[in-house]
């Protein structure tokens, strides 16, 4: 018995409205079970989400207890979902590869902002990266 070829999980509608966006909420889970909700820039190149963040931030310290995350992109009655796994990635040069990644993406003042913590070190600043990969996608665009 063959298997059934899948259909992406992202498909090419999502693919233009999530292209079109750069903000959206990321959505973990506290130590406690309760939500915790935080607006982030993100970077989506087809396959992934990159998010950078802090790694004292509350998204960051949940993220990487639990990587179960819900990246929603609203737009007035228009949203997609995205519930997927993060992975953390706290130093290497992988860190740097997808912070320039984000930092490409984002509107010149942000892109400055995140420029100071590429010239002081992302480690030593204690810069991460989310990288979330989809698992489900729901919504209405």
């Amino acid at each position: 018995m063959s298997a059934r070829p899948t259909e992406p999980l992202v498909l090419r509608e999502h693919d233009d409205y999530l292209r079109q966006h750069r903000w959206a909420l990321l959505s973990t889970t506290r130590g406690g079970g309760s939500p915790q909700v935080s607006m982030v820039a993100y970077d989506f190149d087809g396959n992934d989400f990159v998010v950078s963040c802090r790694r004292a931030s509350a998204k960051f310290i949940n993220a990487a207890r639990d990587p179960r995350v819900v990246l929603t992109i609203a737009d007035d009655r228009r949203y997609l979902a995205i519930a997927g796994t993060a992975e953390v990635v706290t130093d290497g040069p992988r860190l740097h590869e997808l912070t320039l990644r984000i930092q490409a993406s984002l509107p010149p003042g942000d892109a400055a902002a995140l420029q100071r913590d590429i010239d002081g070190g992302l480690e030593q600043v204690g810069r991460a990266i989310l990288r979330i990969v989809p698992e489900r996608v729901v919504g209405r665009i």
